[in-house]
C-alpha cells in the first residue's frame, strides 16, 4: 500500500491581506477535509501538538489565529519534494481561513484548529441584479462574481473557461441578497432552462509557485453520464452505509405563482396520487413560482410595447394593455383542459379575460414546477455514505455508479453530494437527485 502524506501551511494575516510566504506545519495531525457542491460548506479541521502551550509562547515560530490561511495538500506515493508540479497541484484539498482554535482542556495538550473553504467565506457577501441586459443565468453569475471581486481583491475568483452555459432567456433582478442565495437560484432548471447546474471552486495553484492560487468558480449542468465505478468485492470498501431517507418525502404542494393583473394573489395545489401512499409524506408551500405572474406580464410588454399605455420614460402605466389593442393575442398559446398546448395562440377581448389568460398560464407553468419536486421528493431516496482508502480520483457533483450485492444495487447511479479526506480515508456522501432517483 503506498504511503499517504498530508501538508499544512499557514499563513499570518497582516492588515488586509496574508504573508507572501507560509509555513510549514509539520506537526499537523488528524487533518480533515471536505468539499461539497453548492451551498454545502467546504471546511477543514486538524490538531497540532501543543505542549506546554509552546505556540503561544514569545518566541514561537509560528502563532495560529482566526483568520489566518492554511493551505492543505493530501496525497500518496511518494514525498513532496519528488512530486512533479502537476503532482503537487492535483493534491491541493482546500484554501481556506481559519475560524477557530480551541485548547483540550480535559488533559490533552491538542489545538484542534477549524476553518472554512473560499467559497463558504466570499460567497456570503450580498449582491445585486438590476441589468436587464444580462438575460441568461451564466451572464448574472459572471456579473456576480465581478460584484464580489470588487471587494476581495486579494482573492479573485476566475469563471471557468470550461463552464457550461445556459441557454434559457430569463428576466432575472434581485435586491440585495448574499450572492450564494442568487446563485443556487439561477442554478435551479427554472432558470437554466436544461436542468440543474453544480457549482464549486476548484483551487488551481500556479505551476511556478505551488502557494499561489487561482480560485476558479465551476458551474457545470448535472450530466447522467456516469464518471466513477465502485464494486463490492472488486473495489476496496471499507464501509458502505446507506437508507431509504424517508424523512422528507413531499407529495403535496401549493404553490404561489404572484400576483395578477388585479394585485390579487394565487395560490394553487398540486399533488400527484401515486406518491401520496406507502411511505407517509408532507406538505411544501412552494414558492420558487411567485414571479410566473409578474414575468408573464413582462413578457408581454416587452414583446409590443406600442400595445400598453406607458409614460414618457417607457415604462407601463398599468397590467393591462391599451383598450384600443383588444382583442389581444398573446405570446404563449392556449392550453386544454390537461395543459397541453393547443398550437393555437391564447387571446383576450378585455381586461378580465386577459387576467384570466395570464393566471391560467401560470398555473400550468407552476404546476410544471411542483411536478419536478414530486417525481424527486415524492418517494423514498437513497443517500448516505461509503468509505474508502484515500483518493483524489473522486470530484463533488460527480454521477457514481455504485454495485453492491449487500443492496442490490447493480450499477446504481447516485450523486457524489460531498467528499471528506483524512489522510487514510475517503468518505462520500451520496444521494439521489433530481436526475438519479429512481435509477
Amino acid at each position: 500500500m503506498a504511503k499517504r502524506y498530508s501538508r499544512v501551511v499557514i499563513y499570518k494575516k497582516t492588515g488586509n491581506s496574508w504573508a507572501a510566504s507560509g509555513t510549514l506545519l509539520d506537526e499537523a495531525r488528524g487533518v480533515l477535509v471536505m468539499r461539497g457542491i453548492g451551498k454545502i460548506r467546504d471546511v477543514f479541521e486538524f490538531k497540532l501538538l501543543n505542549a506546554h502551550n509552546k505556540y503561544f509562547k514569545t518566541g514561537a515560530t509560528v502563532t495560529p489565529d482566526e483568520d489566518d490561511r492554511i493551505q492543505i495538500w493530501m496525497w500518496s506515493g511518494t514525498a513532496w519534494d519528488s512530486l512533479t508540479t502537476t503532482q503537487k497541484n492535483n493534491a491541493l484539498e482546500i484554501d481556506g481561513i481559519i475560524t477557530s482554535l480551541t485548547q483540550d482542556t480535559a488533559g490533552g495538550k491538542d489545538l484542534l484548529i477549524k476553518g472554512a473553504g473560499f467559497f463558504d467565506i466570499i460567497f456570503k457577501g450580498l449582491v445585486f441584479v438590476r441589468d436587464k441586459t444580462l438575460n441568461k443565468s451564466h451572464l448574472i453569475i459572471q456579473d456576480i462574481i465581478i460584484q464580489l471581486n470588487k471587494y476581495n481583491p486579494n482573492r479573485t475568483i476566475v469563471w471557468d473557461t470550461d463552464n457550461d452555459l445556459s441557454p434559457k432567456d430569463i428576466n432575472y433582478t434581485s435586491s440585495y441578497k448574499s450572492s450564494a442565495e442568487i446563485i443556487e437560484e439561477l442554478s435551479s432548471d427554472k432558470f437554466t432552462g436544461d436542468g440543474a447546474y453544480k457549482y464549486y471552486i476548484k483551487y488551481v495553484p500556479d505551476i511556478a509557485d505551488e502557494t499561489s492560487v487561482t480560485y476558479k468558480f465551476v458551474w457545470k449542468k448535472k450530466l447522467d453520464n456516469v464518471d466513477n465505478t465502485l464494486t463490492e468485492g472488486t473495489d476496496t470498501i471499507f464501509n458502505t452505509n446507506l437508507k431509504k431517507n424517508k424523512d422528507k418525502i413531499i407529495n403535496s404542494i401549493i404553490y404561489n405563482v404572484g400576483f395578477d393583473c388585479f394585485d390579487e394573489a394565487h395560490e394553487f395545489l398540486y399533488n400527484e396520487p401515486s406518491q401520496t401512499v406507502g411511505s407517509g409524506g408532507s406538505w411544501k408551500y412552494l414558492t420558487d413560482t411567485y414571479t410566473l405572474i409578474p414575468d408573464l406580464i413582462v413578457a408581454e410588454f416587452e414583446a409590443d410595447r406600442t400595445k400598453w399605455d406607458t409614460t414618457t420614460e417607457g415604462l407601463r402605466k398599468s397590467n393591462f394593455p391599451s383598450a384600443g389593442s383588444y382583442p389581444y393575442t398573446f405570446q404563449f398559446e392556449e392550453r386544454d383542459e390537461h395543459g397541453d398546448k393547443t398550437g393555437t395562440s391564447a387571446t383576450a377581448t378585455d381586461d378580465d379575460s386577459f387576467n384570466d389568460a395570464i393566471v391560467k398560464e401560470a398555473e400550468w407553468l407552476g404546476r410544471d414546477v411542483a411536478a419536478i419536486w414530486i417525481d424527486l421528493y415524492g418517494q423514498a431516496r437513497w443517500s448516505g455514505d461509503v468509505t474508502v482508502p484515500f483518493t483524489n480520483e473522486f470530484i463533488e457533483g460527480n454521477l457514481l455508479s455504485l454495485n453492491s450485492d449487500s443492496y442490490n444495487f447493480s450499477g446504481k447511479r447516485i450523486r457524489i453530494k460531498d467528499i471528506t479526506n483524512s489522510i487514510f480515508l475517503t468518505t462520500l456522501r451520496l444521494d439521489e437527485d433530481e436526475s438519479t432517483v429512481g435509477i
